[in-house]
């Protein structure tokens, strides 16, 4: 049976998936994206990140973008347009409304 692709249900799932989409796109491992940005647990973050279990910071996008080729402008203006309507939260706010705090 073939793998069903998660459908984008936040913010981070669907800036996940754009920045897993350019990454690919440049044809650069998750291990050497890692080391690019300093990341001590080799290809981990750049997994949480990518599935969208993991917030990003601004200066990690933009080094991110700028290792894979991408404009982080542009990239970020097709982000906002994609989450249109969408509700704003973050990887940590939806961790604690889990865990019921």
């Amino acid at each position: 049976m073939a793998k069903q692709a998660k459908k984008a249900k936040t913010p981070a799932d669907v800036l996940g998936k754009m920045l897993m989409e350019a990454r690919r796109e440049a044809e650069v491992k998750q291990e050497v994206l890692a080391e690019q940005l300093g990341f001590s647990k080799a290809n981990t973050v750049i997994a949480r990140i990518e599935s969208g279990d993991r917030d990003i910071l601004l200066l990690e996008f933009i080094e991110f973008c700028e290792s894979v080729d991408q404009d982080p402008v542009a990239l970020f203006s097709d982000f906002l347009a994609q989450i249109e309507g969408m509700p704003r939260t973050t990887v940590r706010k939806m961790k604690r409304a889990q865990r019921g705090k």
